[in-house]
């Protein structure tokens, strides 16, 4: 289920000294925590509680996964602060940015950010089939569970 970017919770905002570009896992720590990461993406947990702020920092491209109800505001410097409602399960892609935030709501907040690397190379063989993959498995069904 995909909403009007609901779960910018991760990527929200809120005032800080920290610049632009300041990874989340270093001036948000209390926030984000590496669950994995390789050459490809980084994957992050986020957990904020009722009222709780987090300080500017970046994300590249990214897609976010919701797994409570929450409300958060968002900050994007520049740009006017925004109010969104997500809904557990919710999955929306965010283009790079930074920002802070803030969990305006009653309940926690948590949510999974994949962070996008850069791309692949392009393949170099002319016949290459680049939408194979036989080296992994992949699951049959996608969710949140109860």
């Amino acid at each position: 289920m995909l909403s009007n970017f609901g779960v910018l919770a991760v990527l929200a905002l809120g005032a800080s000294a920290a610049p632009p570009g300041a990874d989340p896992t270093v001036v948000a720590a209390r926030n984000y925590k590496v669950l994995f990461e390789n050459e490809r993406v980084r994957v992050l947990t986020f957990h904020a509680g009722p009222g709780e702020r987090w300080a500017l920092h970046s994300h590249p491209d990214a897609v976010v996964v919701s797994l409570d109800d929450f409300t958060v505001r968002n900050e994007v410097p520049g740009a006017a602060p925004t109010e969104r409602k997500a809904k557990r399960g919710d999955a929306a892609w965010i283009p790079a940015r930074s920002h802070t935030g803030e969990n305006v709501g009653g309940s926690d907040m948590d949510c999974v950010l994949v962070e996008l690397k850069e791309p692949p190379p392009r393949a170099t063989t002319p016949n290459a089939d680049t939408n194979r993959h036989d080296d992994m498995t992949l699951p049959t069904r996608v969710g949140v569970a109860d």
